[in-house]
């Protein structure tokens, strides 16, 4: 049984990503209409922003990367969207530490992400390993 090493989140930052963004947006300046169209504190607006709230925190708590010695599995937020990697298959394009940005190739495809900073120094890590051989 092989043990994940880390489970952090990432942010995709490629168009399928920012869609999805842009989509909870709109979602949460629906939500302040509905809350701005009701004279007073009403259920419809409670629910409207209930519902906006849940999206959110699924949107956050399903965006997370496992990482393992061997694969990577980027999960996404729709469900049958995950994306499981083998490290000897990537390659790392961009790393900027600071910013926490990863850009790579996998199968003829750019990915961009937005990370945590151990999960940045795992991604160093492959890219040092890939350049040795």
């Amino acid at each position: 049984m092989r043990s994940k090493h880390l489970i952090t989140y990432y942010q995709d930052l490629t168009f399928k990503g920012q869609i999805t963004l842009i989509w909870l947006a709109i979602f949460g300046l629906f939500a302040l209409v509905v809350q701005l169209e009701f004279s007073r504190l009403a259920l419809g607006a409670f629910i409207v922003w209930g519902m906006f709230l849940f999206t959110v925190v699924f949107y956050v708590f399903r965006l997370r990367l496992l990482l393992d010695d061997d694969r990577i599995l980027f999960q996404g937020v729709f469900f049958g969207s995950d994306l499981d990697i083998e490290i000897k298959d990537i390659k790392i394009v961009k790393i900027f530490p600071k910013k926490r940005f990863v850009e790579f190739t996998f199968d003829n495809r750019n990915y961009r992400i937005l990370t945590s900073k151990k999960a940045v120094k795992y991604f160093q890590k492959i890219n040092d390993g890939s350049n040795e051989k």
